[in-house]
């Protein structure tokens, strides 16, 4: 982005401000994130599932940060921590009770990015 600005005062009226300011807005974008991953599809009870969140920011740049919350509900809600692994991309795991694969296991994954 690109931004500028003047001031005002009731004696000389406006007047644009000689500094020009450029930056980029690096947070993670959420039209712009997508998960993979086993853990997705299919889990085995007591064994860890993992999948990855990869965030970009609104310029398709791997985002410098990214606010997620990950909400799993079935027959025992969670809400597991990601962990960065590298620039713009997260990994979650979770430990289900039940097998199965897509929402046969009973679970439904929420991900929330904002």
């Amino acid at each position: 982005f690109v931004t500028s600005g003047a001031t005002y005062d009731a004696t000389n009226g406006y007047q644009e401000l000689d500094e020009l300011f450029v930056f980029r807005l690096h947070d993670a974008f959420y039209k712009k994130c997508s998960a993979t991953g086993e853990g997705l599809r299919s889990a085995v009870a007591g064994t860890p599932a993992v999948f990855y969140i990869q965030c970009q920011d609104a310029f398709g740049d791997a985002a410098g940060a990214a606010n997620l919350r990950i909400e799993i509900a079935g027959p025992v809600s969670m809400s597991p921590t990601p962990i960065q692994v590298a620039q713009g991309k997260y990994q979650v795991s979770f430990t289900p009770i039940k097998s199965g694969s897509g929402v046969s296991n009973g679970y439904k994954i929420s991900i929330y990015v904002g």
